[in-house]
């Protein structure tokens, strides 16, 4: 039987040992070698362009939540400048405060009126208490001065400046009320040719346009 197998029969090679066996398994492994590594690119710059475009969102979003704070600044900026009422406040407060020294909450305030009216300033103010009305007078003068200066100074349109100043009066049955105890006008042209750095704290009411006192504080 062994002579047989070998005269009459070729034995086969293993498939495993065909080189074009081989050289197939190959090109096969590059391919899916390839195909992964393309997957992998094509995710990678997948993540890349989702994170820019994640990015680019929240960058505009930045910039348009910079930009509309920047436009309500400018906003608030233009309304306070162009609200003249709001600037003469602001100019009597830095003069002679915001408050006054009653401790009642009624007289807190300094300002109790502000208007415009034909280019005229019209002031109702509220006096601070003093040991006498010589001296809460004389505290309305130096107070009415300030105010003066620092209103003809910064607003050029103001053609003239009213004050009305009130302060609690107690009549002769021992009733209070608020009542207007100075009236003082200096006209823009008027103001212009008083030397504020110098004059006497009682010239005030003898230069003005017009003056007036309550009968109590004539004594």
């Amino acid at each position: 039987m062994d002579n047989v197998n070998n005269l009459g029969v070729k034995n086969k090679k293993s498939i495993f040992k065909k080189w074009w066996f081989w050289a197939i398994v190959i090109v096969i492994v590059i391919a899916i070698g390839s195909s992964g590594g393309d997957d992998e690119s094509i995710q990678t710059v997948k993540q890349t362009n989702d994170t820019n475009v994640t990015e680019n969102l929240e960058t505009n979003k930045s910039n348009e939540d910079a930009a509309s704070k920047e436009e309500k600044k400018e906003t608030e900026n233009t309304s306070v400048e162009e609200d003249p009422i709001t600037i003469v406040e602001n100019v009597i407060e830095e003069a002679i405060g915001e408050t006054t020294n009653h401790s009642d909450e009624a007289l807190k305030k300094t300002i109790r009126n502000a208007y415009i009216e034909d280019n005229q300033l019209y002031l109702e103010l509220t006096a601070n208490d003093n040991l006498s009305t010589n001296y809460i007078k004389l505290g309305i003068l130096i107070d009415s001065k300030d105010i003066f200066q620092s209103i003809f100074t910064q607003n050029k349109d103001i053609s003239a400046v009213n004050i009305s100043w009130y302060f609690p009066m107690v009549d002769v049955k021992g009733n209070t009320s608020i009542d207007q105890v100075v009236f003082i006008e200096y006209t823009k042209e008027n103001a212009n040719t008083v030397n504020w750095d110098n004059i006497l704290t009682d010239n005030v009411a003898v230069a003005a346009d017009n003056y007036w006192e309550h009968p109590a504080f004539s004594n």
